[in-house]
């Protein structure tokens, strides 16, 4: 994942980029996939760092080690093991 789009990914998450209805159907369905991964772990991390977070907001990916939740807002983004 490229910098710019690992900002990106972290920009829309925190509210300061504005998120299309497009891409955030887009994201959900990507992480639908994620979900039932057997590569998506829970980040304990990313459980201290978000207020109130959601089952899909505390899962990374093992293979590439992005937070899913981010990666997936990011529409030039892909999945390390071609699922989306």
């Amino acid at each position: 994942m490229k910098l710019s789009n690992i900002l990106e990914g972290w920009g829309k998450t925190l509210g300061l980029l504005g998120v299309s209805a497009e891409e955030r159907k887009l994201s959900w369905e990507r992480l639908k996939i994620c979900q039932a991964c057997p590569g998506a772990k829970e980040s304990k991390v990313l459980m201290m760092i978000k207020k109130a977070p959601t089952e899909t907001d505390v899962i990374y990916c093992t293979e590439c080690s992005c937070p899913c939740n981010e990666k997936s807002l990011v529409t030039g983004e892909t999945c390390p093991l071609n699922k989306w």
